[in-house]
C-alpha cells in the first residue's frame, strides 16, 4: 500500500465533500460546514493550517434524509457509514468514507472521511437545558473514554473509598458493554426533544464544541463560501455560530495550541 501524506489527504477529503455537496444540492438537503472547518473557512478561506479533517452538520430531518437516500456507494467510491446503515458502526454520527483508501486511527480503521453531524433540538428553558446538558456530557464522556479503549481501574486520592469502589464497579460493567451500544445511548438521548416546538438546537452527539444552544434558523440562510480552491455551503450568519463555539474566533490561538488533535496514518488500498 502507498502512504498518503497530509497535502494529498486534504485533497481526498475535499473530493469527498464535493461529492456530498453535489448530492445534497441535487436532493435539496441543507448542510453547512461545521466546527473547525467552518472556522477555517471564515478565517483562512480553507483548512486551519494545523487541521486535518472536515466536518459538516445537518438538522436531524435532513440528516435522516441523507441516511435514507445516500446510495450504497456514491460515484462508485464514497460510502456513508452510520448506525442506521451498519449495525456494527460505533459512532453516534456519520462519516462519508473513501473506500479506495484506509486510515488506521488507534484500534479503528476506515477510509479517509469527512464527519457528518446531526443537529438536534434542545430545551429553550435555561434550567432545563443545563439539566439536560449535564447528563448529555456524562454520556458523551462515557462513550469517548470507552471509544479510546477499555477503562482503566485505579483509585484517586481525592475520592473517598466508597466513590472509588463505585467508579471502579461502573467501569467494570461498562468494559463489558459493546461500544456501539453506548453510541446508541448517545444517539437516543440526543433526540429526546426533537418532537418539541423548540427553536434551539445543539450538536448533541458530538461533544462539547459549542458553549450553548443556537437557533435552528441559521440553517434557513446558507451561502456558498470559498474553501481552498472550491466553494461549499455555510451559514450566512457564521459569526453567531463561531462566536458561540470559539468566542473571539478571528484571533489566532497561542502558538503552542496550533496543533492537530488527530493521530492517524492513511494509505491507498
Amino acid at each position: 500500500m502507498k502512504k498518503i501524506e497530509l497535502e494529498e489527504l486534504r485533497v481526498i477529503q475535499m473530493d469527498i465533500l464535493s461529492a456530498v455537496h453535489h448530492f445534497c444540492c441535487k436532493k435539496n438537503i441543507k448542510y453547512s460546514l461545521a466546527c473547525g472547518t467552518m472556522l477555517g473557512c471564515a478565517r483562512h478561506k480553507g483548512y486551519i493550517p494545523w487541521d486535518d479533517d472536515i466536518d459538516i452538520c445537518l438538522l436531524r430531518d435532513d440528516y435522516n434524509r441523507m441516511v435514507k437516500e445516500f446510495p450504497p456507494l456514491l460515484n462508485d467510491r464514497y460510502k456513508f457509514c452510520t448506525m442506521e446503515r451498519d449495525k456494527k458502526w460505533a459512532n453516534p454520527y456519520g462519516k462519508v468514507c473513501d473506500e479506495k483508501t484506509i486510515i488506521y486511527e488507534g484500534k479503528n480503521s476506515f477510509g479517509i472521511n469527512i464527519d457528518v453531524f446531526p443537529i438536534d433540538k434542545v430545551p429553550e428553558d435555561q434550567e432545563k437545558w443545563l439539566t439536560y446538558d449535564k447528563l448529555r456530557r456524562l454520556i458523551i464522556r462515557l462513550y469517548s473514554e470507552r471509544a479510546d479503549g477499555y477503562y482503566q481501574y485505579h483509585f484517586k486520592k481525592e475520592r473517598n473509598i466508597f466513590v472509588n469502589l463505585t467508579v471502579i464497579g461502573a467501569k467494570f460493567i461498562l468494559n463489558r458493554v459493546p461500544i456501539n451500544i453506548i453510541a446508541k445511548a448517545v444517539d437516543k438521548y440526543a433526540k429526546i426533544y426533537n418532537k418539541s416546538n423548540s427553536e434551539k438546537v445543539f450538536e448533541c452527539v458530538q461533544g462539547i464544541f459549542l458553549k450553548k444552544p443556537f437557533s435552528c434558523t441559521l440553517f434557513e440562510e446558507l451561502i456558498l463560501m470559498p474553501f481552498e480552491d472550491r466553494e461549499f455551503l455555510a451559514f450566512k450568519n457564521y459569526d453567531e455560530y463561531l462566536t458561540n463555539g470559539f468566542g473571539n474566533w478571528r484571533q489566532l490561538p497561542p502558538v503552542e495550541k496550533r496543533i492537530t488533535h488527530h493521530i492517524f496514518q492513511a494509505w491507498w488500498k
